[in-house]
């Protein structure tokens, strides 16, 4: 009788079941869209990136918190615009136009 280590019979314990693991799912493929529908890329247009304020050595901190606070106001309504943007298309596409 060969005597092994434990963790070779446990590498071959883990590995004896890769052998029947790949068995075919019963599941249903999933079913492509019925039609297709292209979107208007305007609402792309309103997602934008905002720039950061630059930072020196020499800055009022006061005043970084405050570019911080317009530029963190335009990225919220860049996302506000978006929205809305997306949901007449969503309303549009509803009624079929």
């Amino acid at each position: 009788m060969i005597l092994m280590p434990p963790f070779v019979l446990l590498a071959l314990a883990l590995l004896s079941g890769c052998a029947t693991s790949n068995v075919e799912s019963s599941a249903p493929a999933p079913t492509p869209p019925k039609q297709s529908v292209a979107l208007s890329p305007a609402c792309e247009d309103l997602d934008r990136n905002v720039d950061d304020p630059v930072v020196t050595e020499k800055i009022d901190p006061w005043q970084k918190i405050g570019e911080y606070a317009v530029a963190l106001g335009e990225a919220n309504a860049n996302i506000d615009a978006s929205r809305e943007c997306q949901r007449r298309q969503r309303e549009r596409l509803a009624r079929g136009k």
